[in-house]
This record gives C-alpha cells, structure tokens and sequence, in this order.
C-alpha cells in the first residue's frame, strides 16, 4: 500500500482551508480561524507524537461538541493516530469497557484534572488546548488509502455499542463528494 502525506484525512482537510474559512461554534458564537485552526491541530498533532503514541495507537477523544475537541480529532488523524471521539458523559459511563474494547493508548479531555480510571488501564492523559509546538510544526503522518483514521461508535440495531472503522480514504471520499471543488 502506496502511503503519502495527501492520503491523510486531516492534512488534506486543512491543506483546502482558504484564508477566509473558519470554524464556527453555533452555540457559543466562538470563531476559529484557518491560521489558528491550523496551528493548532498542528500541536495537538505534535504533543500526541512527543508523548511517544505511534502510528496506528487509538486516542480517546472526549468530546462536549466544541471547537477544541474537533481539533483534537483533527490533530489525532494528522499525526497518524486513529481517533476515537466519544461523549463525556458515556466515556464516563464505560470507560473501562470502551478503552479495552478500542484497545487505546491515550485520552485527551477539555477538562482539567486526570481520570483515576485512565490511570489505572494506564493511558496516556491529555487535557485542554495543546501548548504550541517548540520546534517548529510536525509533517502530517504518511497514510494510504486503507489506514485507520478513525472508530466511530454507534449504538448498533440491538443498543449494544459497536465501532466502525472509518479510514482516511473513507474521510477523503466523503468529503470530496460534499466539497466543491
């Protein structure tokens, strides 16, 4: 499998941002714009890397729908990491069962403050917004079409959860199919 930085969901996605795009939170009115957006999936790209995750480790993305966790999925699937966005509050429900179940590396949280469950399957534990990359902005990883990018969770036709597995590919053609050229 033929794998390049273009085949990366992520870099893809932000390598299309124009200067006039933006990331806007209806709730709230908050407003990210492309040059911060990119820097900052750019460093949680790099602070997943420097906490030594590898290609392929799943991050636990807790997420409260807001602009900092989807830059940290962002920046899961930028630096090559599958990406395993969950609610807070079912996260908290069945976390055990789901970091077994997703076999995950780490988890990163808006929230301050570590989770005595993370601690004890022994995660790596992230919190908040990413402090800026010292050395510069990390390359996004190498990915082909069939790497993972992401394990989405669904409640299944019987309420169990299951995951689907969603691959940088499946990220790009869906968004291609939406996106005008």
């Amino acid at each position: 499998m033929s794998r390049s930085v273009h085949r990366n969901f992520a870099a893809r996605l932000i390598e299309r941002l124009s200067e006039n795009s933006r990331l806007v939170d209806a709730a709230s009115g908050e407003v990210v714009a492309a040059q911060e957006l990119r820097g900052v999936v750019a460093d949680f790209a790099a602070g997943f890397s420097s906490a030594g995750l590898q290609f392929g480790e799943r991050v636990l993305i807790a997420c409260n729908v807001s602009p900092l966790s989807s830059l940290a999925y962002l920046g899961a699937m930028m630096s090559g990491m599958v990406a395993v966005p969950v609610n807070e509050s079912a996260l908290l429900a069945s976390a055990e069962a789901l970091c077994a179940k997703t076999r995950a590396r780490a988890l990163w949280s808006e929230r301050q403050g570590r989770y005595e469950w993370a601690d004890r399957s022994g995660l790596v534990q992230f919190a908040g917004r990413p402090q800026t990359a010292r050395s510069g902005r990390p390359q996004p990883a190498a990915c082909g079409d069939d790497d993972l990018a992401a394990l989405m969770t669904t409640s299944g036709s019987t309420g169990v959860p299951r995951l689907v597995q969603v691959s940088h590919g499946n990220l790009i053609a869906n968004t291609e199919a939406i996106i005008l050229p």
